[in-house]
């Protein structure tokens, strides 16, 4: 059949696509300091998500993910990191809200950065134009 990968494919994207609905829900509440653990939480389960993701796209395909949407994977995973060590820190000190409210700014770049990164690999799954997402992911990177 030719077209047995476009079912995988679109499991991949709901993969994908939960982690950034995840993101812009913590988009919306991240300035809101009460709100943080919850925060947490949904960072938890989008960073389990998008460390499987390279497993699940062997058993998906029965092959390695390709290097590009591995490294955009890589980027996101990195991203998500970040922020959960930033929320976990904000969740546990007393600083004041003009700080709070700053810090909130920059976790708010940093999913930004993770929506973006999120829809190059959904688009990815879909493209052949590897040196063209090398070359987004490098202008992402060096923002970083």
């Amino acid at each position: 059949m030719l077209f047995f990968h476009i079912n995988r494919q679109k499991r991949m994207k709901y993969r994908i696509r939960k982690r950034q609905k995840a993101a812009k829900t913590i988009e919306t509440n991240i300035t809101k300091k009460n709100l943080l653990t919850d925060e947490l939480f949904l960072i938890n389960k989008a960073l389990e998500s998008a460390q499987a993701d390279e497993t699940s796209f062997r058993q998906f395909f029965e092959e390695e993910m390709p290097e590009h949407i591995k490294k955009a994977l890589q980027m996101e995973i990195f991203h998500w990191r970040q922020l959960k060590g930033t929320v976990d820190l904000l969740a546990r000190v007393q600083i004041t809200p003009e700080e709070f409210q700053s810090r909130a700014k920059i976790m708010q770049q940093i999913l930004e950065e993770i929506m973006q990164v999120e829809e190059l690999q959904m688009e990815m799954l879909y493209s052949p134009l590897k040196k063209h997402y090398d070359d987004i992911l490098a202008g992402i990177e060096a923002r970083a």
